[in-house]
């Protein structure tokens, strides 16, 4: 992984945050978005980590397109409650 490479056609890798033997995290832009994230990378594809969330996936019945889905509906009505409770 490295600076400026886009994960997913979604999210554009920024500068290192923080490394460990298994994972990368690094800043980023979600494009779709215009925000700025933090995303985590499995070094491994075969590690243990990597294992379980692809049988989480499977369990679930959803891909990563889900999961991106989800992650937008969750941001949408945490705004629409934060609007809420301004007015």
């Amino acid at each position: 992984m490295y600076m400026g490479q886009v994960i997913a056609g979604r999210f554009e890798l920024g500068r290192p945050f923080e490394s460990s033997a298994a994972t990368e995290v690094f800043l980023a832009r979600d494009r779709k978005r215009n925000q700025l994230v933090i995303v985590k990378v499995l070094k491994d594809k075969n590690s243990q980590e990597a294992l379980l969330l692809q049988e989480l996936l499977s369990f679930l019945q959803c891909n990563l397109n889900d999961v991106y889905k989800l992650f937008d509906l969750v941001c949408f009505l945490l705004k629409l409650h934060l609007c809420n409770l301004l007015l």
